[in-house]
């Protein structure tokens, strides 16, 4: 592949994730990510959270002053439940965020890093290929390189 389809393929993908956005496409793979990687996480919790509705709703339709016993195990089943699922929250949180590190720093390497990377590579192989045929010398190449490092990144 030619440099010029090479950096027209890095500039045209880093355009369309600026024109689409990088939130628009977390959330896009993110229940990608879930789905093939948390799968049984999420279907605890869904069923957990069904379960904790239903005992809710046998909780409210029992009277704690009548039926006292049946009301209490009601609760503590509400309670642990809550609990649970508290867990299993704070645990789809955190792979949330973990997530969302990952997918920016791939993003980040296809996109701009892919420049750097491009960038430098294409710079060295010009500068031996005119060592190679004698238009420059070592020590001018290595002079060009630190010029421009030095107006990249200024002391």
């Amino acid at each position: 592949m030619s440099i010029l389809s090479t950096i027209f393929i890095l500039v045209f993908i880093t355009e369309l994730v600026r024109w689409v956005g990088k939130s628009v496409l977390l959330e896009l793979l993110y229940p990608v990510y879930t789905k093939i990687f948390l799968k049984s996480t999420v279907d605890r919790q869904r069923t957990l959270r069904a379960d904790v509705l239903a005992a809710k709703r046998d909780l409210l339709q029992t009277s704690s002053q009548d039926q006292f016993a049946k009301w209490a195990k009601l609760r503590r089943r509400v309670d642990r439940g809550l609990a649970e699922l508290d867990t299993i929250n704070s645990t789809l949180a955190s792979a949330r965020t973990s997530f969302s590190v990952k997918f920016s720093t791939v993003l980040w390497v296809c996109t701009t890093g892919a420049q750097f990377f491009i960038g430098e590579y294409w710079f060295s192989l010009f500068n031996t290929c005119l060592i190679a045929i004698g238009f420059l010398t070592h020590d001018v190449a290595l002079a060009r390189r630190q010029s421009l490092t030095n107006q990249i990144w200024p002391a």
